[in-house]
């Protein structure tokens, strides 16, 4: 009975000296990372770069190559009109985020550096570009196995 009983208590004593500390560490700084606190920075970053974004938006945009389809956005909101739609367009609340939100299938090829316009209601994203005068939306289209890209140019503010 003593051999095993020496034998249990060296293999707990073992397993309890072995164990690491599961507690997080200091930082050199002796600051402790809090991963909220990580998060809320990260947060913060993208709110700076997505209300530049979305004060680029504000207006009405129209695709040159058909001239029916517009794009309107106002403060937080985007209305897409286009001829030969059964129900009328309404405004609809969207985000600016570096990633969807959703399980869709034309985010592609996705990367950190990338703009997102994200429409929850509709679960929908769309990769956006903008610059002063000029809108793009892509993404991937799995029916045609391609990538889309629909330019929009300003009209008003």
């Amino acid at each position: 009975m003593k051999p095993k009983f020496f034998t249990l208590l060296f293999i707990f004593t073992f397993f309890g000296i072995s164990c690491k500390d599961r507690k997080p560490t200091p930082s050199a700084s002796g600051k402790k990372n809090h991963p909220t606190e990580q998060t809320e920075s990260e947060t913060e970053l993208l709110k700076i770069d997505s209300t530049a974004v979305i004060a680029g938006l504000q207006g009405k945009w129209r695709e040159p190559e058909y001239p029916y389809r517009l794009v309107y956005f106002k403060n937080s909101t985007v209305k897409f009109v286009e001829e030969g739609v059964a129900e009328e367009p309404e405004f609809q609340e969207f985000r600016i985020l570096s990633q969807c939100l959703f399980d869709t299938n034309n985010m592609v090829g996705i990367t950190a550096r990338d703009t997102i316009l994200v429409i929850p209601e509709d679960e929908r994203c769309e990769k956006l570009s903008v610059t002063q005068d000029t809108l793009i939306l892509s993404g991937y289209n799995s029916a045609t196995s391609s990538n889309y890209h629909i330019i929009y140019i300003k009209q008003e503010r």
